[in-house]
């Protein structure tokens, strides 16, 4: 979300952070992102269909764990939440881009590239509404 942010200049809907968790942490998908942000979402989706034939059961099934994660950052005060449900990053509370304990990870430290690249490639993509019918997620 720090990436959207610092990409939009506003904060990121908070429905599209439950879908990073399955984007990074399932393999095949995270495996197969795009080089690039220029890289239109739309098309990728289209173009990696047999990748995200269960998203939307994935998205669910990740849904318990994406909530806990920002009831936490919530509860320690590194987000708000703004009248339109945007999630915006605590920018008074100085936070390392790259965390010394992520290096010492190849796993941990590709979630963290990985994330990132996320956040700044939904900023660049379309509202919410289009991004979870592009992925097959009805609300």
């Amino acid at each position: 979300m720090r990436e959207y942010y610092s990409s939009k200049k506003q904060g990121m809907p908070s429905a599209l952070l439950y879908l990073c968790l399955p984007i990074v942490l399932t393999t095949p998908i995270r495996n197969n992102l795009p080089k690039s942000i220029s890289t239109n979402i739309l098309s990728w989706v289209n173009n990696n269909k047999s990748l995200l034939i269960d998203f939307p059961d994935t998205v669910n099934c990740f849904f318990e764990i994406s909530q806990s994660a920002i009831d936490f950052i919530y509860e320690q005060d590194l987000i708000y939440i703004n009248d339109h449900a945007e999630i915006i990053p605590n920018t008074d509370i100085k936070i390392t881009a790259n965390p010394s304990f992520f290096k010492r990870s190849i796993s941990m430290s590709s979630h963290l590239r990985n994330s990132s690249f996320i956040g700044r490639w939904l900023a660049t993509s379309p509202d919410t509404k289009t991004i979870y019918s592009t992925f097959g997620i009805r609300p």
